[in-house]
């Protein structure tokens, strides 16, 4: 035989303890039909047939509803890097009973049981899934094994007309929001998104717990606001349908807000420089369905703005940003270290002083073109000492020909020209802005009030 033509086939088997149910037994036989509702490829349509290991405890047989831990053969496709099928040509096994895991940590009563005199049941005889009403004014269901919502009329506190849900994953989609049900909202626990996954997520830290909403404006899907609360993993734009929860950061608060071009983005909990993080961006790209876990391609934004504060205390603002996306270029940039060190760069004028209309009194204004000007209509004083200004050079420059008397003998004292004393008499004393020597003024106080436009709008 040419070994060229020796193709190896690419399905290999693979055991695999499924969650099950006994749906009936063969009769006359130890075998039993069961339902599988959790396996690799998801719950079955149909019952298939399986052989007991042992019996189950006190009892010969399994009696109909006990779930069951089975192992079947399943058909993986190593050429498509998925499960394929159940392998017919293995015998499919029960290894017991099992209970399956509570969704609350108390021991409830069974709200299904016929014996209750006091409640109308109406269930499911496979799944037991169902609901009570009592006679304590109560509406249970339960999909069977766990009550998953409790209504209750009266009570008292918290629990007064009370609505309680208990499940590992809640979902709510606002109705006639089709056909991409946009606006929703989630609060759960993601273990992982296949069997496989869920194997290997052992750790507590592995078992993701978070809340989400989506909530839009309107129909139109350009302004929205998403929030998450825990594990992050924000809902985008239309891509808000994602079945995976991936924690991509640290953060513990997100939340974003959109407005057609324009967003809005606040995280909190990411350790280090961003701490706390508000950016303002343009959104050149919105968000783009794509085959990840995380069922959407990121936006393509340009930052406006950025604001961080590390867990140290240390703060950084970027402002007045080009919004280029990967290589943004900022007008102002401010940091202040843990240690207290502050740096302010700004790429055109820089205006200090006290209010919005005190620059005209008093002000520092450093300007890439004109140089550094300070205005102090109130005075300016270095280590307490007024300074001499540009009028004292005026005063010489007029005053050149004439400003000493030269005829006095040799080595005598040369005082100044008459002329010239009595103007430096007068002017060494005045303020500059009346003509005087000296870096003092009227005193003008500064108003220092900074005006905030109202943020409100009132109808």
């Amino acid at each position: 035989m040419n070994d060229a033509n020796l193709k190896l086939s690419p399905f290999v088997p693979v055991p695999w303890v499924c969650d099950a149910f006994i749906h009936e037994k063969f009769k006359g036989s130890s075998s039993y039909y069961i339902k599988i509702d959790k396996t690799p490829l998801g719950a079955f349509q149909g019952p298939i047939p399986a052989i007991p290991i042992y019996s189950p405890g006190m009892r010969n047989e399994y009696k109909k509803g006990d779930r069951v831990k089975a192992l079947v053969v399943f058909s993986y496709n190593m050429d498509s890097d998925k499960f394929d099928s159940v392998a017919r040509q293995y015998q499919t096994h029960i290894l017991g009973l099992y209970e399956p895991e509570a969704l609350i940590d108390v021991d409830i009563q069974n709200p299904l049981s016929e014996k209750a005199d006091d409640r109308i049941v109406i269930k499911n005889e496979n799944s037991q899934a169902g609901i009570a009403m009592t006679d304590n004014y109560e509406l249970i269901e339960t999909p069977g094994g766990a009550v998953s919502q409790t209504m209750k009329a009266f009570g008292a506190g918290i629990y007064k007309n009370s609505h309680t849900i208990r499940a590992q994953n809640f979902h709510r989609i606002v109705s006639h929001n089709d056909p991409e049900y946009f606006s929703r909202e989630q609060f759960g626990m993601f273990s992982g998104k296949t069997l496989e996954d869920e194997a290997s997520n052992i750790l507590p830290e592995d078992i993701l717990i978070n809340y989400r909403r989506f909530v839009q404006q309107s129909r139109d899907p350009s302004k929205w606001v998403s929030t998450c609360e825990g594990a992050y993993a924000p809902w985008l734009g239309a891509n808000n349908n994602s079945e995976a929860i991936v924690k991509g950061k640290e953060v513990l608060l997100t939340k974003i807000i959109n407005n057609e071009s324009s967003r809005i983005t606040v995280e909190a909990g990411e350790p280090g420089s961003d701490f706390i993080m508000i950016r303002v961006d343009e959104v050149k790209l919105g968000e783009l369905s794509a085959p990840t876990d995380s069922g959407a391609t990121p936006g393509l934004i340009g930052n406006k703005c950025k604001i961080s504060i590390s867990d140290k205390g240390e703060i950084e603002i970027y402002a007045a940003g080009k919004g280029i996306p990967a290589a943004n270029f900022n007008g102002f940039k401010m940091k202040v270290t843990e240690d207290g060190e502050l740096t302010i760069l700004a790429a055109k004028k820089i205006t200090l002083s006290h209010g919005d209309v005190d620059g005209i009194i008093n002000a520092i204004v450093m300007d890439p073109t004109a140089g550094v000007e300070i205005i102090a209509k109130s005075g300016f004083k270095v280590n307490g000492k007024k300074l001499l200004n540009e009028n004292f050079l005026q005063w010489m420059n007029t005053n050149q020909a004439s400003l000493v008397t030269s005829v006095l003998p040799p080595g005598s004292p040369c005082p100044l020209f008459p002329a010239a004393l009595a103007t430096f008499n007068v002017q060494s004393n005045l303020p500059d802005e009346t003509g005087g020597f000296l870096t003092s003024s009227i005193p003008i106080p500064a108003t220092g009030i900074i005006a905030q436009p109202d943020v409100f709008s009132t109808l």
